[in-house]
């Protein structure tokens, strides 16, 4: 159950994207290495996402946005929680 209600919907859109430069990303790939352990030649992109949601229900409406840190291993995006502390 949601601050919204039992009965809710949920818009989820990315706002802003801010891909690493090549520093950048050299940084990040020796956080993520150091840190969490990341085979940094897996990684082939980093980016910092700004995301807003809103939602809606029979018990009120929130909106709330927040900034996820995003890396690409292989082809695929994935969420990395936590953020980068090195950008």
């Amino acid at each position: 159950q949601s601050e919204c209600g039992e009965k809710y919907k949920v818009d989820v859109e990315v706002r802003r994207t801010e891909k690493c430069d090549k520093e950048e990303l050299r940084v990040v790939k020796k956080e993520l290495e150091n840190y969490y352990y990341y085979d940094p030649d897996k990684i082939k992109a980093a980016a910092v996402v700004t995301v807003d949601i809103d939602a809606s229900g029979d018990e009120g409406v929130g909106h709330w946005n927040y900034e996820a840190a995003c890396v690409k291993i292989g082809g695929k995006w994935y969420l990395h929680r936590p953020g980068f502390d090195c950008i």
